[in-house]
């Protein structure tokens, strides 16, 4: 089966509350492995074939990769500072995930609902799990980003969700 690409549009993309810059190839998430009309497995996936021919290693396998981004400014203008961030990782992050995780510090910019630019500082979270926890790490990444939602009164997380090949 090979990955039929879709580009349902041709400027900069609007991703909740997010702007990335240029062009995205989009794959209709059953083809990506995402969404599976049976229990996905490490090999059920047409990016297997991939994950063997991009490394030499016998113990490359695909693994889901989510990435969250956490803003930082709070409504009434402060901002959640590295403290806060710390002890909400520590609470509601590492439980789920303590396997491990990367955190990286940004910048980011998104366009509210009433239409105001927002600039802010930013935290990307990263996420590598079998692919196989597909299903059961979603319920915990959706905790999460509600978690940070409700602690900070964020209006949204954005999260993006792709496959990857990994070794260790």
């Amino acid at each position: 089966m090979s990955l039929k690409p879709t580009y349902p549009w041709s400027q900069p993309i609007i991703l909740t509350g997010f702007t990335v810059l240029g062009l995205a190839t989009v794959y209709p998430p059953e083809q990506m492995g995402l969404v599976a009309k049976q229990p996905a497995t490490e090999t059920a996936t047409p990016s297997q074939s991939l994950c063997s021919t991009m490394s030499s290693r016998s113990s490359s396998r695909i693994f889901a990769k989510t990435e969250l981004f956490f803003g930082l400014r709070k409504p009434e203008g402060s901002q959640v500072t590295e403290i806060e961030f710390q002890h909400f990782l520590t609470q509601e992050v590492t439980p789920h995930f303590p396997d491990g995780l990367t955190l990286l510090s940004g910048y980011g910019q998104f366009k509210t609902a009433s239409g105001q630019i927002v600039q802010e500082p930013a935290k990307l979270l990263i996420l590598l799990y079998p692919i196989r926890q597909a299903r059961h790490s979603h319920q915990k990444i959706e905790q999460i980003r509600q978690a940070y939602q409700s602690r900070f009164q964020q209006e949204s997380v954005l999260r993006t969700d792709e496959q990857a090949c990994v070794s260790f």
